[in-house]
């Protein structure tokens, strides 16, 4: 039978993903989180709207909650009208938000006490492949909740990682965001200098693609320069800052130096040449 889904954040990335549900003729229920318009444009597309978390938990046999970080993240499952005051035995939580592994290993241990299980499943890709359904989609938890919700995140995803227990799955996107933030910090020093020495920045752009300093970045310098360009507090290079300082909280943890990342935090890589 097929499992209702609840969706919290209807952000630039979330709001495509629940759209990639719906095509999928998954049933999604919403509530509204920031603002009203994304939700009202999912509910013409076919998704009932509630009044709050816990009612989206009511209506649900997976919610999935892909809000700005920890506190909205807490707000969302444990606030006055949160998801845990709703939610029923057998539920599965989806957090693909990019949070710390611990707070998704507490998140996990205080739901288990109501018989509700917690997968962490950030993603990577960006808008466009939210878009497209082609996430990269990191899992920690348990292998049979996986399996359960595999058809939810293949509506959303292309690349579906199971790596082990619960919050491996943020371990492994914080290591992606460390890889590219400082690319883009870099790649946006590189091409200035060459624009400044006088090359064009498509020729440029072109050289890098078919040299050795090709990258992710590079191929998608389109897109970053739109978010650059576009840079506000809460806006995706705003939240993959916070990512950044996120890994270098468990690189202390885990005793690992991360120079070059600690570096990269004090860079307003929209302010770069």
């Amino acid at each position: 039978m097929m499992k209702k889904v609840g969706f919290i954040g209807l952000g630039d990335m979330g709001k495509p993903m629940a759209k990639r549900l719906l095509k999928a003729g998954i049933p999604v229920t919403s509530c509204y989180h920031i603002r009203r318009e994304p939700l009202e444009e999912i509910v013409n597309l076919g998704a009932t709207a509630v009044s709050s978390p816990e009612e989206v938990a009511r209506a649900s046999d997976v919610i999935i909650s892909i809000v700005r970080d920890e506190a909205q993240t807490s707000e969302v499952l444990w606030g006055q009208e949160g998801v845990m005051n709703g939610v029923k035995p057998g539920t599965i939580i989806l957090i693909m938000s990019t949070l710390s592994p611990s707070f998704c290993q507490k998140a996990a241990s205080e739901a288990g006490k109501k018989g509700v299980g917690v997968l962490d499943a950030p993603v990577s890709g960006a808008s466009p492949a939210a878009e497209a359904g082609t996430l990269t989609i990191m899992v920690g938890g348990q292998s049979q909740l996986l399996e359960e919700c595999r058809p939810i995140l293949e509506a959303m995803g292309k690349n579906i990682f199971h790596l082990g227990e619960i919050g491996m799955g943020q371990a492994a996107k914080l290591a992606n965001n460390v890889i590219v933030l400082t690319g883009i910090c870099v790649a946006t020093e590189g091409l200035a200098l060459g624009v400044k020495a006088g090359v064009d920045l498509d020729r440029m752009l072109e050289i890098i693609r078919v040299s050795s300093g090709n990258s992710w970045v590079i191929e998608h310098w389109e897109l970053i320069s739109i978010l650059k360009k576009a840079y506000k507090p809460g806006g995706t290079l705003d939240i993959m800052y916070k990512d950044l300082g996120l890994a270098l909280d468990m690189a202390r943890d885990l005793q690992v130096d991360l120079p070059i990342s600690a570096l990269a935090t004090q860079l307003d890589v929209a302010r770069l040449p």
